[in-house]
């Protein structure tokens, strides 16, 4: 989904696109990945660590910040476009848990995973086999020897 300011920029980025051609493009993207990374790192803390994904919400929103004259491109200062890129994404940053909190165990588990729970995770003692890594479903209690059936790979 493109926020209003990238629909508004996109026209301009892409005219001058189909009038330089993609060599001159890839240079222009490659002298701009300084700011870009610039302005990244003048972000909040609580907007770097809101779940975004760079490739798909970060850098659109700082694309527009840019302004295409022709064939040439225009850099805000990077504190403006750190701004303007907060404003951006603050819906998304709003909706992220307050305080952000770190991943859960299964996080680095995959699918078939095998793990032991104590019962200090909400969950009763026994071992699980991973369903959803990221939503944290998971099979169980059951024992060891039958987890063992059902898995991928052992968590130990």
């Amino acid at each position: 989904m493109l926020d209003a300011r990238l629909e508004s920029t996109l026209p301009a980025m892409v005219e001058a696109w189909e009038a330089t051609g993609t060599h001159t493009m890839r240079h222009h993207a490659i002298a701009l990945a300084p700011f870009v990374l610039d302005v990244y790192d003048a972000l909040t803390e609580n907007v770097r660590l809101a779940p975004l994904a760079y490739d798909y919400d970060v850098v659109p929103a700082i694309l527009a910040t840019l302004e295409w004259d022709g064939t040439a491109c225009h850099r805000p200062i990077v504190a403006d476009a750190a701004a303007a890129v907060t404003e951006a994404l603050d819906h998304i940053v709003n909706a992220a848990p307050t305080p952000i909190q770190a991943p859960g165990p299964l996080a680095f588990m995959r699918a078939g995973d095998v793990f032991e729970s104590t019962g200090d995770d909400g969950r009763a003692p026994g071992f699980y086999v991973v369903v959803d890594n990221i939503t944290g479903e998971a099979d169980g209690p059951m024992t060891q020897s039958q987890a063992r059936e059902h898995g991928d790979s052992f968590a130990a």
